[in-house]
């Protein structure tokens, strides 16, 4: 390959992972004006009230959702600079003979393949990249779980406390959760891509998802049933919250998961899907919450 190849493919690597960061930094802003929209929900219907596990789930959901996005924008900028200079590098040294195109699932950009270089500035990325990863992967896995915890318990009350459904939803909720932990781990420290585990993950959480999604709709379903010929038809107003609630949440569900997926058939786009997944579920969670307390 040569060196002009070499670098219009850099410029069209950076140009793409300039337009993945300025997606993934509005994604942010949209969340951040939407905390500061509901704020002053936010004090009334949550904080005003002792600590509980609700208020400890929403911490979750709103808090560490912000932090969890605002990584991703952070390491997707960290990389900027990094192809900024190895573009230079090929500009001005006009390098072919030393030249190789190496683009891998950490470092998302063509690397210049010189010894000392390589030891001095991709060994240090990789060395942190792992752990910057797995970090990404266990704040992840607990949003998901403060998030689906939630949507458990509206199930819960909807059957009217059954024990017997509580239990079979908790172990599909810890058989769910140990996969989706082992698929992103697996992925991470695997020879596969990251995304590769964000794949993988996805199967179990959507079969949850899906699950919860049928049990709403059912109870929906035998509500209406139980009040048709009487006068009370329609829904009473927490069964149409909750049933309006989880049908936006999982149609948002399905988007994130489509866009992951799309996103994570190309390497500089492949951060833009879960950044994208993350702002949607960090506009979702909260409300369900919030609804409800209202």
């Amino acid at each position: 390959m040569d060196s002009d190849a070499d670098i219009d493919l850099c410029y069209k690597s950076l140009s793409t992972m300039w337009l993945v960061q300025l997606l993934s930094v509005a994604w942010w802003s949209v969340t951040l004006y939407d905390y500061l929209f509901q704020l002053t929900n936010e004090i009334d219907l949550v904080w005003t009230d002792p600590v509980s596990m609700t208020s400890g789930i929403y911490f979750i959901l709103r808090y560490l959702g912000m932090v969890m996005q605002l990584i991703y924008v952070i390491v997707g900028l960290q990389r900027l600079p990094n192809l900024t200079q190895q573009i230079l590098l090929l500009t001005d040294e006009g390098v072919g003979s030393r030249c190789l195109s190496v683009i891998d699932s950490d470092v998302r950009a063509l690397k210049v393949v010189n010894e000392s270089l390589l030891e001095l500035i991709v060994g240090t990325i990789f060395l942190i990249q792992p752990l910057v990863d797995a970090t990404i992967a266990w704040v992840g896995s607990i949003y998901l779980a403060a998030l689906q915890i939630i949507l458990l318990l509206r199930v819960y009350a909807l059957y009217k406390a059954s024990k017997r459904l509580l239990l079979v939803l908790g172990a599909c909720f810890i058989l769910e959760m140990a996969c989706v932990i082992f698929a992103l781990q697996w992925g991470i420290y695997s020879d596969r891509a990251n995304n590769y585990g964000l794949l993988v993950g996805a199967v179990p959480w959507a079969s949850f998802e899906l699950l919860l999604l049928v049990l709403i709709l059912r109870a929906s379903y035998k509500h209406r049933q139980a009040t048709w010929g009487t006068m009370r038809i329609g829904l009473n107003p927490l069964l149409k919250i909750v049933v309006r609630d989880s049908s936006i949440y999982f149609l948002g569900f399905i988007c994130s998961s489509a866009l992951l997926i799309i996103c994570a058939l190309y390497v500089e786009e492949s951060y833009l899907g879960v950044a994208s997944g993350a702002a949607l579920a960090n506009l979702l969670g909260p409300r369900l919450v919030l609804t409800l307390r209202k």
